[in-house]
């Protein structure tokens, strides 16, 4: 008869165990899913900010040009954190798929280059373009090399001193792009 009792006890508890186990699993997917919803919604704000940014800059007024540099820039940089908090929710299971796409690189440095030009100036940095030995084509993911190219030039407005100058570009070696 203690058999029979330990039996289903085991058994009661091996179900309690598996419908807490599901309800955690459930939980995760609904805050995964909060967080990529709101992160999206806030991702399409920003980057009408940024356009809003493009008009202003477009006017062609001095003070209003640097300030429009400075809300794109904030508002790229806050697209790119949401990019980033979408990435982190994403499910394990999903693997990272890449998009390749020919890409002139003179044209993504030249982006990246403008983004940061303002913040540069205002923090009393110069950033050069260098881009004499740059290929003409390149094959790659162009979001994942923005973002990429978008980390590491802000990192080193972020460490470099006043006065400081970053170069940004690219050349062909042994085959491959090192940017």
């Amino acid at each position: 008869m203690v058999g029979v009792y330990l039996i289903v006890l085991r058994w009661l508890v091996s179900c309690g165990i598996g419908l807490i186990r599901r309800a955690q699993q459930v939980a995760e997917e609904i805050r995964a899913d909060t967080i990529r919803t709101l992160a999206h919604a806030l991702n399409n704000a920003l980057f009408a900010i940024s356009g809003y940014a493009d008009i202003l800059a477009a006017e062609g007024l001095r003070c209003g040009s640097r300030l429009a540099q400075g809300i794109k820039f904030l508002a790229l940089g806050a697209a790119q954190l949401l990019m980033n908090m979408i990435d982190a929710t994403r499910p394990e299971t999903r693997p990272f798929v890449a998009r390749p796409e020919t890409l002139a690189p003179s044209e993504v440095l030249e982006k990246v280059h403008q983004w940061f030009a303002g913040r540069a100036q205002d923090l009393g940095v110069t950033i050069t373009l260098v881009q004499t030995q740059a290929p003409n084509n390149c094959v790659a993911d162009g979001q994942v090399l923005e973002r990429a190219l978008h980390n590491l030039v802000s990192n080193a407005l972020r460490h470099v001193k006043s006065a400081g100058h970053i170069e940004i570009g690219c050349r062909e070696e042994a085959g491959s792009i090192v940017w």
